[in-house]
């Protein structure tokens, strides 16, 4: 049995823990997790800390306000560290990574104006008119998939990290979006071992049918269970794999696939 039970999923999912022993599970978990975080991000931190100081070169202008250093260069958009001038305080801005992607920011915008949560990066707005960007929050920490190239994670870190993806998904499905590009880069950790959801640059808000949102949805919760499978592959519980597998299979949606978070998180509770 996990040291956060199926219970402790459903508080981190719906309501803050309660039971003593169960929130100091957590709160050993979560400083754990914002450790390891704090400990791969520290040293590019502080690079990015120079650069949008001025200390070096590397720094360029953005919409006149900003000054800003690339961090990600995707297929449809641009990821930049930045800070308004006359201020140090950091955000992260999104660009469309050529101009044949730029109608992609503002649907992206549409969709995180309706959510507001702890477990999805916050949105500050859209600006540049016809050269349209996010303003985002910038999240101090690495990516799941950083965690998960040189980590292994224990059980109550991978049980940490499943409920906060379920809930940040919860919060978008309620508000009738679907991410539709979930995998562990996508998957934040911050330097206190909170989880959000990033890039949203595929996501729908609207659907051709009461079925295509239900499909999407299933898609969702399938990439969070693969998510959960590789997390378990990569970590110490290793041993438990054997019986994680038919969890993701299932998860399919043109198998049976789940049609909310807590309907996998009780999946997850069953195999786990």
């Amino acid at each position: 049995m996990s040291i956060l039970r199926l219970a402790s999923l459903k508080q981190l999912l719906v309501r803050p823990a309660t039971n003593r022993s169960n929130r100091q599970a957590i709160d050993s978990a979560r400083e754990s997790l914002g450790h390891k975080a704090t400990s791969l991000s520290e040293a590019n931190d502080d690079l990015l800390t120079k650069i949008l100081k001025g200390e070096t070169s590397n720094n360029l202008v953005i919409d006149g306000r900003f000054i800003a250093v690339s961090i990600y260069q995707g297929t449809f958009g641009d990821l930049f560290a930045a800070r308004p001038f006359g201020s140090l305080e950091r955000v992260a801005i999104k660009t469309a990574a050529c101009a044949d992607f730029a109608h992609l920011i503002p649907l992206e915008a549409a969709g995180l104006a309706r959510i507001s949560h702890p477990n999805v990066v916050r949105f500050f707005g859209l600006f540049g008119g016809g050269n349209p960007y996010l303003l985002l929050e910038y999240i101090r920490g690495c990516t799941l998939g950083e965690l998960l190239k040189g980590t292994r994670l224990s059980r109550p870190e991978i049980n940490l990290i499943i409920s906060q993806v379920l809930a940040g998904l919860e919060a978008i499905h309620r508000s009738g979006i679907t991410h539709n590009d979930l995998n562990p880069f996508n998957v934040m950790i911050d330097r206190v071992g909170g989880v959000k959801l990033i890039d949203f640059g595929i996501c729908s808000t609207r659907f051709k049918s009461a079925n295509d949102q239900t499909r999407k949805i299933k898609t969702d919760l399938y990439m969070a269970a693969r998510i959960f499978l590789q997390m378990v592959e990569n970590g110490s519980a290793t041993p438990a794999l054997k019986v994680i597998k038919p969890l993701a299979n299932a998860a399919q949606p043109d198998q049976h696939g789940y049609a909310s978070s807590m309907e996998l998180l009780r999946a997850i509770s069953h195999y786990w």
